[in-house]
């Protein structure tokens, strides 16, 4: 028995504990580890199999269907309004409420209304937490660094600074919004550049390639994925960044090939895996496809077109969308309101769709739970998702 002391309700604490086992020379016995130094532990999954070792709590919300800042159930949220969440190394999310972004700290469980307080998206503007208004749904977050974040908004991109992965609850004014890409009135098009220059039709997904610095962005509507470059020393503005088409012919198909040549069909997932490729829910399509950055050649890895829930290779889909890396050999998949993974060139199911309601527990009973847009704490491997209802 270790004891920790008190501790807050819906908090955490991570103890390392040295101990000896002494065992006979024939027993056979399993030690899961995690601590200083070990990687993220992947979930468990086998084909056609539910598994066995993996637990869902939920953190907050659930109750109150309007936004209302508070710990646990007092956490209250718009229904039908979680878009998108990133997942910080201290155990910190962000996520958005619509067009308001929302900070989790784990410290002290708290949910936090930290940019757009009142939801108004008539005018558009940068500054702190109070003063910020984005112009539409935030559909894609991402980590720049333990302080700043970049997402997208209706079809504007942009950055934020601040202490985003702080363990206690912080204050709007203690972060900083502005527009990198995109047009300043929010128009679609199809045009490249600088990021006053640069159009996106509706983009879904953004990431960030830590080995390069390159942003990768998808554009849905406009069946491409394009690719952010700082060119500047501050990364907060929309002349600091040079944007370009990496891949996609800008037409709605199906092809693999040469980057520029491969067709998409509403891509709407990001992900970079731990072999530095680029991996995308190419939603209407309902295939997993993978962009080496190296050879700029676009492969399908999962999927073969049809609808359908199947494991194994490879595999099928009903309606990938959000992907989620922890940089160890996994991309998380959310497959309609289902938890998927692609492990060792296969497809295989973690948590199967079911809607029936939020319990905690092990997903192979009561606490099978629906998931929609996905993250991954990159030092532990623990997935966060959050939930449209």
């Amino acid at each position: 028995v270790y004891t920790v002391g008190s501790m807050l309700p819906n908090s955490t604490r991570t103890v390392d504990i040295s101990f000896t086992v002494q065992f006979e020379a024939s027993m056979t016995f399993y030690v899961t580890v995690a601590g200083g130094g070990v990687g993220p532990i992947a979930l468990d999954g086998a084909t056609d199999a539910a598994p066995t070792n993996v637990y869902t709590r939920k953190l907050a919300g659930g109750e109150l269907f309007s936004r209302q800042d508070g710990i646990g159930a007092g956490a209250g949220f718009r229904g039908g309004s979680l878009d998108a969440i990133a997942a910080f190394r201290t155990g910190a999310l962000v996520l958005s409420d619509q067009n308001v972004l929302r900070r989790y700290s784990p410290a002290d469980g708290m949910v936090k209304t930290i940019a757009n307080l009142d939801g108004i998206n008539s005018t558009v503007s940068g500054g702190n937490g109070y003063s910020a208004r984005f112009p539409d749904d935030i559909d894609s977050i991402f980590p720049l660094s333990d302080n700043s974040i970049v997402f997208t908004a209706g079809n504007q991109l942009w950055a934020g600074a601040g202490p985003f992965s702080s363990e206690i609850s912080q204050d709007p004014d203690s972060f900083s919004f502005f527009r990198i890409g995109g047009a300043a009135e929010n128009s679609s098009g199809t045009a490249m550049g600088d990021g006053d220059t640069v159009r996106f039709g509706n983009p879904s997904a953004v990431v960030l390639d830590p080995s390069s610095g390159y942003l990768y962005i998808a554009d849905q509507a406009n069946f491409r994925i394009v690719r952010g470059q700082q060119i500047q020393s501050s990364p907060f503005a929309p002349t600091s960044w040079r944007f370009d088409v990496v891949a996609g012919t800008g037409a709605t198909g199906f092809a693999d090939g040469s980057a520029l040549s491969a067709q998409f069909a509403s891509p709407d997932g990001l992900a970079i895996g731990d072999d530095r490729a680029l991996y995308i829910a190419d939603n209407a399509n309902r295939r997993l496809r993978r962009l080496n950055l190296n050879s700029n050649t676009v492969t399908t890895v999962a999927g073969d077109g049809t609808s359908g829930r199947a494991d194994g290779t490879p595999g099928q889909f009903e309606s990938i969308r959000s992907l989620a890396s922890d940089g160890a050999g996994s991309i998380y998949v959310y497959d309609l309101f289902g938890l998927r993974v692609f492990r060792n060139g296969r497809m295989y199911t973690i948590s199967p769709p079911d809607v029936s309601g939020v319990v905690d527990g092990y997903v192979d009973g009561p606490g099978r739970t629906p998931v929609t847009r996905i993250a991954v704490n990159p030092a532990t491997g623990t997935v966060y998702s959050v939930l449209p209802f």
